[in-house]
């Protein structure tokens, strides 16, 4: 089975871009990830 996992250092990224006050869908295209995948892990860290 294989599965998608965000990585330590996307999720990183993706927290400090979210201090940048990016859209989510700015975040995504610069990770490389979903935007729903972006508003899912600010959601686990508590910064939605």
């Amino acid at each position: 089975m294989h599965t998608n996992r965000i990585t330590r250092t996307k999720r990183e990224k993706i927290i400090l871009l979210r201090d940048e006050n990016l859209t989510h869908l700015a975040i995504a295209n610069e990770v490389g990830c979903h935007r729903n995948t972006v508003g899912k892990v600010l959601k686990q860290e508590g910064l939605s």
